[in-house]
């Protein structure tokens, strides 16, 4: 069976459109939030979570969204642990994902997530690989959505990044070992440009007519590896 994982960090307001796409082609997104932020001018609210997020799943993305290279143990800790307990008490979800901010991480990092009880922590690194990941505190995507630059305002490299990633698709597609397609992005890349959430549309689109391959969280790509 084939997996496709998709993750989006940051939860600003355009998370909204992203949930409204996922739903429409039955598909299931990981949202990692910064509980630090909710609340704030352009970012979701903590009292939508629930509602907004149901049947996809909720991880944590640390509260203030820090480099946590620069931080303390103590500070790390705090960070990780005061935001999963703050998002299961908001999106009403038992937390247990991560990504590091900025992709930022060490082993004194990586040691801390795991004390402070992560199942899986998300790096921004991509392999260009279709596999399972070798070690779930330091999950390497295969790409982010594009596999370029995610903030850029040069539109002939995003469609450029777009066509690579329909290229990769085929490729797994193709790929009798190829297992899991994980994908990451941030929502606000999209802001409201309309030709650009059309291509996350006709990506999803794809997808979704692909009998071979199956939408799931995260957490549940680990669930159904683990069996």
């Amino acid at each position: 069976m084939k997996y496709l994982v998709i993750g989006f960090d940051d939860n600003t307001i355009y998370d909204r459109k992203a949930v409204e796409l996922l739903n429409k082609y039955h598909m299931k997104g990981t949202f990692f939030v910064n509980s630090g932020t909710l609340n704030d001018s352009g970012f979701l609210t903590a009292g939508e979570l629930d509602v907004l997020f149901e049947g996809h799943e909720v991880a944590s993305h640390t509260v203030n969204h820090p480099r946590l290279k620069e931080l303390t143990n103590q500070g790390i800790k705090y960070e990780i642990e005061q935001d999963f307990e703050l998002l299961k008490a908001y999106s009403k979800q038992d937390i247990k994902g991560f990504a590091y901010p900025f992709g930022d991480y060490d082993k004194q990092v990586k040691d801390m997530a795991k004390e402070s009880g992560v199942l899986y922590a998300r790096t921004v690194k991509g392999t260009k690989k279709f596999d399972r990941p070798k070690d779930l505190l330091e999950w390497h995507p295969t790409m982010h959505l594009t596999g370029m630059a995610w903030d850029t305002n040069d539109f002939d490299r995003v469609r450029k990044g777009f066509h690579f990633l329909l290229d990769k698709l085929e490729e797994f597609l193709e790929d009798y070992n190829g297992e899991l397609l994980h994908v990451w992005l941030h929502s606000w890349e999209f802001k409201n440009d309309v030709e650009r959430w059309d291509m996350l549309e006709r990506f999803f689109k794809l997808v979704s007519n692909e009998e071979d391959i199956i939408s799931v969280t995260a957490s549940e790509y680990i669930e159904e590896i683990s069996k």
